[in-house]
């Protein structure tokens, strides 16, 4: 069977730093102390729910999606990370073709308010690679190439080590051309650029 891997997507531009204003800026006040923690690391539940949704509802595509990362801070409110996104999945409209979507990506923070927490804005560099059946070439439907992203979020510490995140950020990426002469796109993060969300569930240590 031959392995088609086609991956694609993911990084810049622009999110939604202006709605941080006034609400958020109440909190400097009271953000001197943080909650002294120098590492975090995280699962994004949204790619999870996105193949799961994908899997039940669409008969032409099975995938399992998982995104997670580690950040560390290095400095008072500016922090350094890492995100891995991997995709697996299988075409099951064209004999069951497996697919396959990797995104590594480094991310930078500043947190305005706390040293690790609360409001934050930041940008993303990386890779990512979008495979179907093994090929990653443009003409069958597959890309190698850089991603970029700016984002915005806000950090809910729970109990001084969990935390929840949601966030939004602008990413632009390579992309692929879907399956060609078929003319199917499969379930890959963002096709080329635009808007996406996550939602973080967290671990500080």
């Amino acid at each position: 069977m031959e392995m088609k891997m086609l991956q694609r997507f993911f990084l810049i531009f622009v999110c939604g730093i202006i709605l941080a204003g006034g609400l958020w800026a109440q909190e400097a006040a009271e953000s001197s102390g943080s909650s002294g923690k120098e590492n975090a690391a995280w699962l994004d539940l949204f790619p999870l729910f996105q193949g799961f949704i994908v899997t039940n509802f669409d008969a032409k595509y099975s995938v399992f999606c998982l995104s997670a990362g580690f950040e560390r801070r290095i400095i008072p409110h500016f922090s350094v990370g890492a995100d891995l996104d991997m995709y697996f999945g299988r075409a099951k409209v064209i004999k069951n073709i497996p697919l396959f979507y990797m995104a590594i990506i480094a991310e930078g923070r500043y947190y305005p308010f706390a040293d690790f927490e609360k409001l934050f804005v930041g940008a993303g560099l990386g890779l990512n690679l979008f495979a179907i059946d093994g090929e990653m070439t443009r003409d069958e439907g597959g890309f190698f190439g850089p991603t970029i992203s700016v984002m915005t979020g806000y950090k809910l510490v729970i109990g001084g080590a969990f935390y929840a995140e949601p966030s939004i950020a602008y990413v632009l990426s390579k992309t692929g051309g879907g399956f060609g002469l078929v003319g199917l796109t499969p379930p890959t993060p963002i096709d080329g650029g635009g808007w996406k969300g996550g939602l973080r569930l967290g671990f500080m240590f």
